[in-house]
């Protein structure tokens, strides 16, 4: 409220003391409109070294260490150049924003995306954010400026540039750049905590909107929202794979295809490769999706794909060499893939392989990328999804899968 009032600002909204705790209704409610309040907001103000709720945003601290260094240099030519000077604990992105608490859950990637500006208080110092630049203490000229700066998570000021841009300006490579910037806060968000594991979708849901009636002001149409996936780059989306170990959700959550079933580190699809690079191998024919509300980017009841491709069965070679959670498989004489399953409990020693498209980045070496997924048959002539499988191929080897037979397959 000290922040508030100094600020002039005469109206506060803070979740804790707004939502009813104890009430599913009423969050359930309140978290479907979370995202008009931090998008209409004047300020968010971000308690960023706060442990907890009681943390506070107020720490001592020593602020010769925190404000700017300016060194001035005199040139031969009778300029006088000034630099500003920082040691890496004190003055760098990573030791005094990335590594607060704040920054650990997974709700405050929305709010900064969704927010206009925010005003962060952290242990060392105050950060400032907004579309135009990121600032604080140290670098209060901004910190893109910053020579070396170790940034790894997103900012998202290209995401809120490409969401305020004219709606007129609907350019093939905005569209494309905006789809590898969700798989951006996607590959981020799967590093964060969530208290409430049934959030996983929720806590996206508004970032999920706003990117719909993006991409509906380029180009009119469904653009549907699948878990976490997108329908128009559904094909290469879906073959996410796991960074490290990860384990599925103890209650339903998302279907197998989705990266939101699991509690993990992901590798989004439409990273591996680039747009605009790569034949597609299968199609979607539909997606049946039910939810528990109307909202059909937040909570997921089931969803099932049905996906046509290329598919092959193959046996997988499981041993120390490919590690826990990998297998080798010989989908074509003389070569060699490799299987990443999604859990230990996913590891088999045979699966359906499904061809989902090959990238054409290395075809001045006459090798592709091609991935796909790698499926169980569970009940109902249904699949569950067990990971992904990568090889590099050569033009003979794209003929040999592209004359597989087309095979229907429902995922759930």
């Amino acid at each position: 409220m000290d922040i508030a009032q100094r600020l002039g600002v005469h109206y506060l909204w803070i979740d804790r003391l707004c939502i009813f705790q104890d009430s599913a209704e009423d969050w359930r409610y309140e978290a479907s409109t979370m995202q008009d309040v931090y998008r209409n907001a004047y300020i968010g103000i971000g308690a960023l070294g706060a442990k907890d709720d009681e943390g506070g945003c107020f720490f001592e601290r020593d602020p010769a260490k925190v404000g700017p260094t300016v060194l001035s240099f005199k040139m031969e030519e009778g300029k006088t150049m000034n630099f500003i000077c920082g040691n890496e604990e004190s003055g760098s992105w990573k030791y005094t924003f990335q590594h607060e608490p704040l920054c650990q859950r997974s709700w405050v990637v929305q709010e900064r995306l969704l927010a206009p500006r925010t005003l962060y208080f952290g242990s060392k110092q105050v950060f400032w954010e907004c579309r135009a630049r990121t600032c604080c203490e140290m670098h209060p000229e901004g910190m893109d400026s910053c020579q070396g700066d170790p940034r790894e998570t997103p900012t998202g000021k290209l995401w809120k540039q490409l969401l305020a841009a004219d709606r007129n300006d609907n350019r093939p490579s905005h569209r494309h750049q905006l789809f590898f910037e969700w798989d951006v806060i996607v590959e981020h968000y799967g590093n964060l905590q969530l208290t409430r594991a049934s959030d996983k979708l929720v806590a996206l849901s508004g970032l999920a909107n706003d990117m719909r009636k993006r991409l509906n002001e380029w180009q009119p149409g469904r653009h549907r929202y699948l878990a976490g996936l997108w329908e128009d780059e559904s094909i290469r989306q879906l073959t996410w794979f796991v960074r490290g170990g990860a384990k599925r959700a103890s209650q339903y959550r998302a279907p197998s295809w989705s990266w939101a079933c699991l509690d993990g580190k992901v590798r989004p699809g439409t990273m591996i490769t680039k747009v605009g690079e790569c034949v597609e191998l299968a199609s979607m024919i539909s997606a049946e999706m039910t939810y528990p509300s109307k909202e059909e980017t937040g909570e997921v009841k089931s969803g099932i794909l049905t996906l046509e491709g290329p598919c092959m069965w193959a046996k997988l070679q499981l041993g120390a060499k490919t590690g826990p959670n990998s297998a080798m498989v010989s989908p074509l004489p003389g070569r060699k893939g490799h299987v990443w399953f999604d859990t230990l409990n996913d590891v088999t020693g045979e699966a359906l392989l499904l061809w989902t498209y090959y990238d054409t980045r290395l075809s001045d070496v006459d090798v592709a990328n091609m991935r796909g997924l790698v499926l169980a048959l569970t009940e109902n002539d249904r699949y569950r999804r067990l990971g992904t499988i990568h090889t590099f191929v050569r033009e003979k080897d794209i003929e040999f899968i592209e004359a597989l037979p087309q095979t229907r397959v429902r995922i759930i």
